[in-house]
């Protein structure tokens, strides 16, 4: 008790989180499949669609505004996912890779409106993108996937290899700390404090441990990767658990039906990556019929923000072809 009212008393200070939807008007949102989500749209209607997908997932879309500068030519919208970042924490269904696609079709169908659109996903969300042009293909023209994590059973097992977290006396440290931390939240909801330590653990501790290093140059988490608004820990909880079985495998199968999308997929991929990098991504390119993997120099996972004006410049043409 000694300990931990020490503890509490040398974390004090202000925390917060943003609100979301659901207690905030001025956020820009939109009600679809019975929750709601934080969407902003650029570009003019009139101009072809494109949806950016960010990863997690938990993450959300601020570390991919970079690609608004698509909007010259295109319509690009951005939406928090289903519990995550600005998006509303009380949802109609709980977030899973279906209701994931579910939603998805909902943006396409609500601002698509009959029209094919172009996907851009990154990380989780090129995952998403890469199972919803296996069921929708005839609904995407352009299909941009950067650094899917796995499509497959046999590729899960390699991300989770590289990934395997290990407890080091210094994340210990960092966790307590912000747990101490999230005690002294002001106002919040009831999910409040588990994505603030989440958010924390993803964006703010440093250590040599920290699963996400060698998604880095230099194993150095780049200041782009911690552009975000709010983590969504029971999103990307409750996803994660939709696609294992009960043993913690991954046994989702993301590949069904993309033999059936026919148009040339561009992969995107970071040169500094050594856990979803180059080898990886070739590995995800042989489940289409046509595709073509770009390697950005110094780059991590990232790319997209991290040199988003070579990533927009490689975009640009392959939406061209």
């Amino acid at each position: 008790m000694a300990a931990f009212m020490t503890g509490y008393i040398l974390t004090g200070g202000t925390y917060t989180v943003p609100a979301t939807v659901e207690t905030d008007p001025s956020i820009p949102r939109i009600a679809l499949n019975d929750t709601l989500f934080h969407v902003e749209i650029f570009g003019r209607e009139k101009n072809p669609l494109v949806i950016v997908l960010h990863g997690g997932p938990g993450a959300d879309f601020r570390y991919l505004l970079p690609l608004k500068e698509l909007s010259d030519r295109y319509q690009v919208l951005f939406y928090d996912q289903r519990g995550t970042g600005l998006s509303a924490r009380n949802c109609g269904e709980k977030p899973t890779l279906e209701s994931s696609i579910a939603d998805l079709n909902a943006m396409v169908e609500h601002f698509g409106k009959g029209r094919k659109v172009n996907l851009i996903g990154h990380s989780w969300g090129a995952m998403l993108a890469a199972v919803y042009a296996g069921r929708y293909p005839a609904k995407i023209d352009h299909l941009v996937l950067a650094e899917p994590g796995f499509l497959t059973a046999d590729t899960a097992k390699v991300f989770l290899q590289r990934t395997k977290p290990s407890l080091s006396m210094s994340s210990l440290s960092f966790m307590i700390r912000t747990w101490l931390q999230s005690l002294h939240l002001k106002g919040g909801d009831a999910h409040a404090r588990r994505d603030f330590i989440m958010g924390q653990f993803m964006t703010a501790y440093d250590g040599n441990d920290h699963p996400m290093q060698g998604y880095f140059c230099g194993d150095r988490q780049s200041e782009e990767s911690k552009q975000i608004w709010r983590f969504g820990y029971e999103a990307m909880e409750s996803i994660i658990r939709s696609g294992m079985d009960s043993n913690g495998n991954f046994t989702t199968d993301f590949t069904g039906g993309l033999e059936k999308f026919k148009g040339k997929v561009l992969f995107i991929s970071g040169e500094c990556n050594t856990i979803t990098g180059k080898d990886q991504q070739i590995r995800n390119m042989t489940h289409f019929p046509w595709a073509e993997l770009v390697v950005l120099k110094d780059t991590g996972h990232y790319m997209l923000s991290e040199n988003s004006h070579e990533a927009i410049a490689v975009i640009r043409q392959y939406f061209h072809q």
